[in-house]
């Protein structure tokens, strides 16, 4: 591993201390006065968990014991951001403390202090567990566009921090991709975005981004699929390419026939009727999407190895992430980019 990986890796070789349930729910009672019964969900860095208290649901978040606190601020400061420019998108909406702050900082007996949060639990099922659809598809697309539409100007002071799932910084992890499942594979698409794509990034428009559209942070409704109820976990928020936020979602939905980007058309169609993409931007995203998965299982594949009980989870997307960067091995970015852009004018 290279001198710099252990910064942009943060938190990913370590597993934050657990939380008793009990505690939880005193917690939930202490700091926000919501008495319920608590539930554990998964989840990367923070300890989460559902909380019912007899008449709604919420989700308690409690940070890793060495993530600083401005990360927990950066998210729960951009979702309420978000919803004051647009109220009617699908996000969580932010509880304030008894205190009135987004978050609340325990003093944990076993290590340093943790934020806690909570926020509104949203229903639905994750998009991983419905068919591929074209209305979903463009539904996806809008919504996040408008997501991105309503974060812009928003900046913190966490916004820069290092993170490995940054597309952008994507050539720094190039020694990851020993691990992927097919190393060769992953890491040609990272030296093509080493030289195609990075130095034309500076040049592209930045925000701050969600970051980690992948189908189990997007939630439909049960009875109409094609309705996303939900757009949840901003643990990967980071300013970067605008364009990134869409390159990103787009990698989760490349198919098996076809161009290897007709899954993505839709999506991206309706993305740019919302907010509309320049040339330069549209030009990158095939490269950022192989990226991504490339990322995707050269990360996964060293966080398995590290922490085989929690190996399912870390291993959700890496099917779809091998077969992403085997299509897109099927044509040239340059060809790629032609394609998207005259399929989604």
């Amino acid at each position: 591993m290279t001198a710099e990986l252990p910064e942009l890796l943060g938190l990913l070789d370590s597993v934050a201390p657990p939380v008793p349930l009990r505690t939880v729910e005193d917690l939930a009672v202490d700091r926000f006065g919501v008495l319920g019964d608590a539930t554990p969900l998964t989840g990367e860095r923070d300890a989460n968990f559902r909380i019912d208290d007899g008449e709604r649901r919420w989700v308690l978040k409690v940070s890793h014991p060495a993530e600083p606190e401005p990360v927990a601020d950066l998210q729960s400061a951009a979702i309420r951001h978000a919803l004051a420019v647009d109220p009617s998108l699908p996000l969580p909406q932010v509880q304030l403390s008894r205190a009135g702050s987004p978050q609340s900082p325990w003093f944990a007996p076993d290590g340093p202090v943790r934020q806690v949060r909570l926020y509104s639990y949203l229903e639905g099922m994750p998009l991983a567990s419905v068919p591929a659809d074209p209305d979903l598809s463009a539904a996806l697309g809008s919504v996040l566009a408008r997501l991105d539409r309503a974060l812009t100007g928003y900046s913190h002071l966490a916004q820069d921090r290092p993170l490995a799932w940054d597309v952008s910084q994507a050539t720094r992890l190039r020694p990851l991709a020993e691990h992927a499942v097919d190393p060769a594979l992953a890491g040609a698409a990272l030296d093509r975005f080493a030289a195609e794509a990075a130095p034309r990034l500076g040049a592209l428009r930045h925000q701050v981004v969600h970051n980690d559209l992948n189908p189990h942070n997007v939630l439909v409704a049960e009875e109409d699929p094609s309705q996303i109820t939900g757009i949840i976990d901003f643990g990967d928020m980071v300013r970067a390419p605008l364009v990134q936020d869409l390159a990103t979602a787009a990698a989760y939905l490349v198919g098996e026939e076809g161009h290897p980007l007709s899954g993505t058309v839709e999506m991206v169609r309706a993305y740019r009727a919302v907010l509309p993409l320049t040339p330069d931007e549209l030009a990158v995203v095939p490269l950022m999407m192989a990226a991504r998965a490339a990322i995707s299982v050269s990360i996964s594949g060293w966080r398995a190895g590290l922490h085989p009980d929690n190996r399912d989870y870390i291993l959700r997307n890496g099917a779809q992430a091998q077969r992403t960067l085997e299509r897109l091995a099927e044509t040239t970015p340059a060809e790629g980019a032609e394609w998207l852009a005259r399929e989604t004018a």
